[in-house]
């Protein structure tokens, strides 16, 4: 399974939330280790979780506070 397939699982399936809950910040932790592992960048990054946000039909100011959430926890550990 590559990473791009693990998006989806770091996030709520009904609210879009980004590890919120434990499972979803387990799966997070994971998918950190195979970014640090295979050197994908914050840029690279970033755009696929939007991606996987517009796709789930989620509201713009929805993806912002997602994309702020996702920075605080991963950004700093990727090149």
């Amino acid at each position: 399974m590559d990473w791009k397939s693990r998006i989806p699982g770091c996030f709520g399936k009904v609210d879009y939330k980004f590890a919120v809950h434990p499972i979803d910040e387990n799966r997070a932790f994971d998918l950190l280790n195979m970014l640090r592992k295979e050197s994908v960048s914050w840029e690279e990054f970033e755009s696929e979780v939007r991606s996987f946000l517009i796709k789930g039909n989620c509201h713009e100011a929805h993806i912002s506070d997602q994309i702020e959430s996702v920075e605080r926890h991963i950004r700093a550990w990727l090149r």
